[in-house]
């Protein structure tokens, strides 16, 4: 609760706090193993990505292999180093990519904020599997997703990949910032808590994110459960992947239509 406060006010000075949701699934580093009874829950939110005054981000991969794919990525990266073609993304799980990206519903008493209980609405109203037992009137997360697996740093001078919600965390804050700085530039106010501007978006242009339809988050870092231990995504926002990957341009746009 104390956490939380300091994250709210945090928010009112204008400060964006984005964090990242957790690379263990919906089971989390509490339950590696998917395990039931013994007092361990089957579903253990990740604090503080569970928080309602962070921007919790989650991760996604480009699925390898996408021969039917007329996308060809052309950044400067790409072209040296090569990249997967396509635009296909899904959920990072166990079985691909050797983690699970986090999600599911707050517990400490965070209730679902009302700019975004229309959209997390429309996940719990769905067919979309899921545990048994889960708090739905939770605070749901992540709210966004960003890519997460084989993101390229640089290290020692040398280009390697790095994997986690550790990497899409930070991906999705630069975006924001520059989304601060385009929006300064025009002598505009930051964004500061961004969470009710993105569910605006959201609601007003569904372009603005990349819609992750498919996939799961009921497995961890160390083996894949069952639907018992996570939730499955769906068209809209799921507790897997949020709203989806940004559109950069598309929120540039509607920034500008607002003002």
């Amino acid at each position: 609760h104390r956490t939380n406060l300091e994250y709210a006010k945090m928010g009112l000075r204008g400060v964006s706090v984005l964090v990242s949701s957790g690379d263990a699934g919906a089971p989390g580093r509490t339950n590696e193993i998917c395990s039931l009874g013994q007092g361990v829950p089957a579903v253990n939110p990740a604090f503080p990505g569970s928080s309602p005054y962070v921007t919790s981000v989650g991760a996604t991969y480009l699925v390898p292999d996408q021969p039917k794919s007329d996308n060809t990525w052309q950044s400067p990266l790409c072209q040296q180093y090569g990249c997967v073609n396509g635009t296909k993304e899904l959920p990072c799980n166990f079985d691909y990519t050797g983690w699970t990206t986090g999600g599911g519903f707050g517990i400490f008493d965070e209730k679902q904020t009302k700019w975004q209980a229309s959209a997390v609405e429309g996940w719990v109203r769905s067919k979309a599997r899921r545990p048994s037992s889960f708090k739905a009137g939770g605070r749901g997360y992540p709210d966004v997703s960003a890519l997460g697996h084989y993101c390229p740093i640089v290290s020692g001078g040398q280009v390697m990949g790095v994997d986690g919600t550790s990497c899409s965390a930070p991906v999705f804050a630069a975006l924001v910032a520059l989304l601060n700085d385009h929006q300064v530039s025009q002598g505009r106010p930051k964004l500061g808590f961004i969470n009710p501007v993105l569910y605006k978006m959201w609601a007003d242009n569904k372009k603005i994110f990349h819609d992750i339809t498919q996939g799961n988050n009921w497995c961890t870092e160390s083996q894949c459960c069952n639907s018992t231990f996570g939730y499955e995504a769906a068209v809209g926002w799921d507790p897997v992947t949020g709203l989806g990957t940004p559109n950069f341009g598309l929120m540039l746009e509607w920034l500008d239509a607002q003002n």
